[in-house]
């Protein structure tokens, strides 16, 4: 029996899902994966040497004779499927060296599956394992003015393709000098971004708000609505509302303009470039299931027991959206959050998250109490540290704090004080911050939760706490949001 893995590359994730799970149930097929057009998800994809690629061609959409370009490099065997009533881009493609071009709705019945197995042997002959072994040239292109190109070597190093709209030339020139990018393109705002995206597909769009910012959050809707792409805003540090509005408009990640130009933001870019693309929802009041949730909680209600901490970094905000929004307003735990945030945007955070959750919201200040049903969040200019049961403290920055709120010293305190009553969890971040504060609950016999590899934007701070095995349970936002419920109250469902 054969056992074939195939990679289906087309835009369309619902079909290229449907697409994969029908080959799949037949028994010649191993697995199937579905990527999109962005360079450095095929690149990936072809990293592990599929027997056989799927491309999409489209005589209006250059995006799938690209792809067949690429596999030339790596003598990969691939068909294609064109829509019907394109036969420009069915003779392309053969020409191109195909060894079949089905129409997209044949390849989901039976003869077209069939059609597929009887043609692999004839694949397999065509270098089977082959895999992108000479470096890939891409140009380095500006508003239409092509550079030489750089060299890549796939495997080595994940390098992207950028496309920024409304930035400056001096924060092109910027990303351009970085060795984890090897393509740059700008654009300006509203309809042009919008064409330039569609003609280059980038692995990743950098959306400039700083002048014009209602452009700008024009721009990422328009783009989100017409695009799979992850996009990634930059946003004036004085302008907080803003902030959390492009979150709103579907970005991925938001951060201050002048961080682009610091240590570290080359590699959130490119953690937004992996991130699976599509439009996720703005916050929204909790389903009927969480408001059924809460009318019981209030039955079970009483003094505080325990506390909640929360570790995120890098992607948190939209993490702590979901999560804190399985959450009902009778919760009977305290929560408490050091998410690494710009200062000028911590207002912007607490207001975002009162309107995604059930609980009060409220940022530390010095002497407060800790109270059941209420999210505390720690400033983003000092340290929270739980002092006593019922208390938190606020310090200033130390010398060895790397972040500030540090996740750590939130989190070791909270295991100090609360001990085996204390729950733990980290999410999607950069660097280890949190992995200590994780390792200090667990020792006291607290319980202890990471976000999932899938869901993270950047899985540094979860999974080195998951690799040094100091993790109870991991899972989706919206599952961690459940596993707390069963843990505090002894069943979920209540």
């Amino acid at each position: 029996m054969t056992s074939i893995w195939v990679v289906i590359v087309c835009d369309d994730s619902f079909f290229g899902e449907k697409l994969g799970s029908v080959l799949t149930e037949s028994p010649d097929f191993v697995g199937a994966d579905w990527v999109d057009f962005r360079p450095n998800a095929v690149r990936q994809a072809l990293e592990g040497s599929p027997d056989l690629v799927i491309v999409e061609v489209d005589s209006l959409n250059p995006a799938g004779f690209q792809v067949i370009d690429h596999l030339h490099q790596g003598s990969f065997p691939f068909i294609a499927m064109a829509v019907a009533g394109d036969p420009e881009a069915s003779q392309r493609a053969m020409d191109a060296g195909a060894l079949a071009v089905f129409e997209r709705e044949e390849l989901f019945s039976a003869a077209g599956c069939k059609s597929l197995t009887q043609m692999i042997p004839k694949a397999f002959q065509r270098a089977k394992s082959a895999a992108l072994s000479s470096p890939v040239k891409v140009g380095v292109a500006t508003r239409g003015r092509t550079e030489e190109p750089k060299a890549v070597t796939p495997g080595i190093s994940v390098a992207i393709q950028v496309h920024l709209v409304g930035g400056s030339t001096s924060l092109a020139q910027l990303l351009t000098r970085s060795p984890r990018i090897v393509h740059v393109w700008q654009s300006g705002y509203g309809a042009e971004a919008v064409e330039t995206a569609l003609r280059v597909r980038p692995d990743v769009l950098l959306v400039n708000l700083d002048q014009p910012m209602a452009k700008g959050l024009e721009t990422i809707a328009l783009l989100v609505n017409r695009l799979k792409l992850p996009l990634m805003a930059l946003c004036p540090s004085n302008e907080d509302g803003i902030f959390f509005q492009a979150y709103d408009r579907g970005a991925q990640e938001v951060v201050e303009y002048a961080q682009a130009y610091g240590e570290g933001f080359i590699e959130q870019l490119v953690a937004v470039s992996r991130t699976r693309s599509g439009r996720q929802a703005s916050p929204v009041p909790p389903p009927q299931a969480s408001r059924k949730l809460e009318a019981n909680a209030k039955k079970t209600v009483h003094e505080t027991p325990g506390i909640l901490a929360i570790a995120s970094s890098t992607g948190g905000p939209k993490a702590l959206v979901t999560f804190l929004g399985t959450l009902p307003s009778a919760f009977r735990y305290p929560v408490l959050i050091a998410q690494h945030i710009h200062p000028d945007y911590i207002g912007g955070l607490e207001t975002w998250l009162r309107r995604a959750t059930q609980l009060n919201v409220a940022i530390v200040e010095q002497g407060a109490r800790v109270t059941p049903g209420t999210v505390h969040i720690a400033p983003a200019t000092g340290n929270v540290e739980v002092k006593e049961k019922g208390v938190l403290f606020l310090s200033p920055k130390r010398a060895e704090d790397v972040y500030t709120p540090s996740c750590d010293r939130l989190l070791i305190s909270a295991a100090r004080v609360y001990g085996s009553q204390a729950i733990g969890v980290i999410l999607t971040g950069m660097g280890q911050d949190g992995v200590a504060g994780i390792a200090a609950i667990k020792n006291a016999g607290g319980y202890t939760l990471a976000q999932d590899r899938e869901s993270s934007m950047v899985f540094s701070m979860p999974g080195t706490a998951i690799e040094r095995k100091l993790i109870d349970a991991v899972a989706t936002p919206e599952q961690l949001g459940m596993l707390v419920m069963k843990q505090v109250y002894g069943k979920w469902p209540l």
